[in-house]
């Protein structure tokens, strides 16, 4: 069960209305309790319910409160579920603000709340904590409302959108702190004028100038100094008294050693400061004792742990059935149970591409990934479902995958916002990533002489292979390791499936939902294609699905005429590839003809780009070919007959019927009744 799940109390439970939807919110799981919400019809008010653990617990074993599927999308914007915002602002007339701007007001208010959303939810009171945040507010906000944002902001996907206003509201005025150029907080010791707002601008150079002075060797204060000289410009004096101080020849403004200590722990967790200032070493001494990597874990996709590894082996190209080198397996695995919640995949080495694979495989249903390929699964095979809140990755393609800060979160359209964290291994670090890199499939090796294993298996095939092998690890996988008195009493085999099971089904389960479309747009790879009057074609492959037919846009197309579009295709397979029209996405087929093989429906990116340049360089032949084949044509005619191929003259009106055209027929069937006989 993951944060979003839908609960039911067909009886009635403990004060729960009958047959009335609540939400079941995560919290911090070391806390004995869990916690329910209840959003109105009207999506104006939330209320936050509480339960003690063994009472939720022993209500979904005896089916008191029952699990009814989950939905990233709130009740309320149902409307709208599955269009682009994109689309959404060009449908609006004389807009004065636009969605994006509400939505990011919104977020502002709840931005603190949301940093510190664990040890809120921990406390005996949260509402209270929420209401004291809304009055503390300048100026105070409703407390009903900001609850509303909050609650609706965890548990539809953590992500901004779920605070976008319905339709009759338009928002009011962008709450930013220092929007009026005026200071927060108690006044400074040396005078309101003594210290400047923190801007925007100032906010960044305060980052940009620690990162560019940053150095182990040195102090803080020399850090801070070096910041203020060379971003912002100012100059150390000494003033009458004798006292040293900075000052801007130009007067503009900096930041005082309370705002830039204040946005640097804004902007860097404590954590990533540690390591900047103390290095991996001296934050690793400063952190006390490690022990395993799972004995500070509560839920399941708490932390995932991702890395690529190259099976032994060379594979079949499919043009040629060469040997090649084999496909590169990115792996994600959930720290707390050890099974493979995550799979992408890559031609010959790791890159980028085969990461966001591996997220878009969480952020779906398995069944519908393995359906991708080709494989039937069924859900009970692959329960593994939802986004980690920490991922941590190598140092390899995917440490580019940056996580935002909050000013980035608003102003980048919340890429990524799900992520709390994202952990790259250090340099010096061989076990950081223990639990993934111990579940890699081994392969024996000997002393003899060097052999090659060549496959008969392609790409595609290959990826098959590993969705059914990841399957077989997490039901055959000895986890004995991490199997805890409870589940010893319960009795089941120590497998990373029935523990991911055992801990999701109670709601120990940090996953966050998305929706379909969400991670189609976020994760898999933008490329053109063209919609034609006869499908859609994508590196000349037709494509084509019901729904689209059903939109009538071939109708509008001319009769050579095409319209681009943008297609979002997983890069290892593309028997389905997705485009995005007036705002709304389309899943489509390969059109494959009676007389094609079965087996060419499942080729990799890569394949049908090598099939595209040699149809291109095929239609680039024949229209070289074309004049010599008519001369040709025409020489052998000539040879035949001694005339030319369009000998004769054109003459003005109608053919004249006299005598000679009579004669002419008469000699004609003649000649033709005689070559009957």
């Amino acid at each position: 069960m993951i944060t979003g799940s839908k609960l039911r109390a067909p009886e009635g439970f403990k004060g729960l209305t009958k047959d009335v939807e609540y939400y079941f919110l995560a919290g911090d799981g070391r806390a004995n309790r869990a916690r329910l919400v209840f959003f109105d019809e009207e999506g104006t008010t939330a209320s936050l319910l509480t339960l003690s653990r063994p009472e939720f617990d022993l209500a979904l074993t005896n089916g008191d409160l029952v699990e009814c599927g989950s939905d990233a999308t709130p009740p309320w914007l149902m409307a709208i579920r599955g269009i682009s915002v994109d689309q959404l602002e060009k449908d609006r007339v004389r807009a004065t603000k636009s969605y994006d701007e509400m939505v990011n007001k919104r977020y502002l208010a709840i931005a603190e709340l949301v940093d510190h959303a664990e040890e809120i939810l921990s406390n005996d009171n949260p509402e209270s904590i929420i209401n004291a945040h809304a009055a503390n507010q300048s100026p105070s906000q409703n407390a009903a409302r900001l609850r509303f944002w909050f609650f609706s902001y965890l548990v539809f996907g953590r992500s901004k959108w779920a605070l976008m206003p319905k339709f009759d509201r338009c928002g009011r005025g962008k709450r930013e702190q220092n929007a009026d150029g005026q200071m927060l907080g108690r006044p400074p010791k040396s005078g309101r004028k003594s210290r400047s707002p923190a801007t925007a601008e100032m906010q960044a150079s305060i980052l940009d100038g620690f990162i560019k002075y940053n150095d182990k060797t040195k102090s803080d204060a020399e850090i801070f100094g070096a910041v203020l000289v060379g971003e912002f410009g100012c100059v150390p004096f000494t003033t009458s008294t004798g006292n040293k101080k900075f000052y801007h020849p130009e007067g503009k403004p900096f930041p005082t050693k309370g705002q830039y200590d204040y946005y640097l722990g804004q902007a860097i967790s404590t954590k990533a400061y540690r390591k900047a200032r103390r290095g991996t070493s001296g934050a690793r001494a400063k952190s006390g004792f490690v022990g395993s990597f799972s004995h500070d874990l509560v839920n399941v996709n708490q932390v995932v742990e991702f890395d690529g590894y190259n099976p032994k082996g060379k594979i079949s190209g499919l043009l040629e059935g060469s040997a090649m080198d084999s496909a590169c397996i990115v792996r994600g695995v959930c720290g707390q149970s050890g099974a493979v919640v995550a799979l992408g995949f890559s031609e010959n080495k790791e890159t980028m591409e085969a990461y966001r694979m591996a997220l878009f495989s969480m952020a779906i249903s398995k069944v519908k990934f393995a359906s991708l390929f080709g494989l039937t699964i069924r859900k009970e095979d692959w329960p593994t479902y939802g986004l980690p809140q920490n991922i941590v990755f190598d140092r390899g393609p995917g440490s580019t995958m940056g996580v935002p800060t909050r000013s980035e979160a608003v102003a980048r359209d919340e890429m990524m916002s799900w992520l709390s964290r994202l952990e790259l291994t250090p340099t010096h670090s061989g076990q950081s990533k223990a639990t993934v890199e111990s579940s890699h499939p081994r392969t024996k090796s000997d002393n003899d002489q060097p052999t090659h294993f060549h496959s008969s298996l392609n790409f595609v095939e290959i990826c098959k292979r590993h969705i059914l092998q990841a399957i077989y690890d997490n039901h055959a996988s000895d986890a004995e390791g991490k199997m805890t008195p409870e589940m010893l009493d319960v009795g089941f085999s120590p497998t990373p499936h029935n523990i991911y099971k055992f801990y999701s089904d109670l709601g120990y389960d940090s996953g966050t939902e998305v929706t379909f479309d969400y991670a189609v747009r976020e994760f898999l790879t933008p490329h053109p294609a063209h919609i034609k009057r006869s499908g859609v074609y994508f590196y000349g492959r037709k494509y084509n699905s019901s729904k689209l037919i059903d939109t009538s846009v071939f109708d509008r197309i001319a009769l050579n005429g095409q319209i681009p579009v943008t297609a979002y295709v997983m890069t290892m397979c593309v028997r389905h590839i997705w485009i995005e029209l007036e705002g709304v996405l389309y899943e489509l087929d390969f059109v494959k003809p009676a007389s094609v093989h079965p087996s060419s429906v499942d080729i990799s990116l890569s394949d049908l780009q090598v099939l595209n340049e040699n149809r291109l360089r095929g239609n680039a032949q024949l229209r070289e070919e074309q004049p010599a084949i008519l001369q040709d044509r025409n020489a052998q005619f000539l040879h035949a007959t001694g005339k030319a191929w369009d000998s004769g003259t054109r003459k003005l009106g109608r053919p004249a019927k006299g005598g000679a055209s009579e004669r002419d027929a008469a000699d004609q069937k003649r000649l033709m009744g005689k070559g009957n006989d």
